[in-house]
Order: structure tokens, then C-alpha cells, then sequence
């Protein structure tokens, strides 16, 4: 859900004539973005996985086409799913 949230928010704000640019950032100290969870992904069969990755791959898509400056504030581990996203950004700043 969180990925198809994040595809469609970059919809609509592409659209936005308002936004300028985004800027990603963790509300959890320490993490930028853990990437997909592991227990969930284990619980699937085949296809589920393979719908996740494609899920991923359509956000993915969507990032990097997005128009406007994407900027990731970095303030702790990025891992798996949570590297691509800060690879995907224009900007990335770290602490």
C-alpha cells in the first residue's frame, strides 16, 4: 500500500502547478526507509512476490520520470527499497 500511495502522490503532484519539487524524509529516527519487510515477503508465495516487485518497479518508474526536483533528507539507514528511493532523488542530503 505504501508504494502505491507514494507512486500516486507523485501523480498528483506532478500535476500540481503549485509544487515545485518534493522533498522525502523519515518520521522515524535512524531510518530513511527500512525497504520492503522481510516477514511480509517471506509469507508470500511466487506470485505475490513477483506482484510486489511489480508494484516496486511502477513507483520506481514513477520517481524517476518525475519532472520536478526530488530531494531525499537521508537521516539514517536506507536500505534495499529505501536505497533505490534516495538513488532516485536529484538531491540527496545526509546526517
Amino acid at each position: 500500500p505504501f508504494m502505491q500511495a507514494f507512486a500516486e502522490a507523485h501523480r498528483d503532484l506532478e500535476k500540481n502547478s503549485e509544487v515545485w519539487g518534493v522533498i522525502v524524509h523519515s518520521t522515524v529516527d535512524g531510518y530513511f526507509s527500512n525497504g520492503l519487510d522481510p516477514a511480509m515477503m517471506l509469507s508470500r508465495d511466487t506470485q505475490g512476490r513477483a506482484e510486489v516487485f511489480e508494484v516496486l518497479l511502477k513507483m520506481v518508474l514513477e520517481v524517476y520520470a518525475f519532472s520536478k526536483p526530488h530531494i531525499s533528507a537521508i537521516e539514517g539507514h536506507a536500505m534495499a527499497g529505501g536505497a533505490v528511493l534516495a538513488i532516485l532523488s536529484d538531491w540527496r542530503f545526509m546526517s
